[in-house]
């Protein structure tokens, strides 16, 4: 199972990393996750820095109601309604 974003990625992460020193085929695997994941974040930055201010603040909205909906269907998950 994959865990929320949070400590429980560390996890992930640090697990991945052990991985990749035994392993030759996840350490490239795990290479071009990095990789991919750079360009991903430079794009994102990109779209930031280029967007007016109305339309940071509905980024930010839509982020948030994201979050939100995510917490929500979470709470829902685990109190089994």
């Amino acid at each position: 199972l994959m865990p929320a974003a949070g400590p429980g990625l560390l996890v992930v992460l640090a697990a991945g990393a052990l991985l990749a020193q035994e392993s030759l085929a996840a350490a490239r695997v795990l290479d071009r996750a990095e990789v991919l994941a750079r360009q991903i974040a430079a794009w994102a930055v990109g779209v930031w820095r280029r967007a007016s201010m109305p339309l940071r603040v509905l980024i930010v909205v839509v982020g948030l109601a994201l979050a939100a909906a995510a917490a929500w269907g979470a709470y829902l998950m685990i109190a089994g309604r």
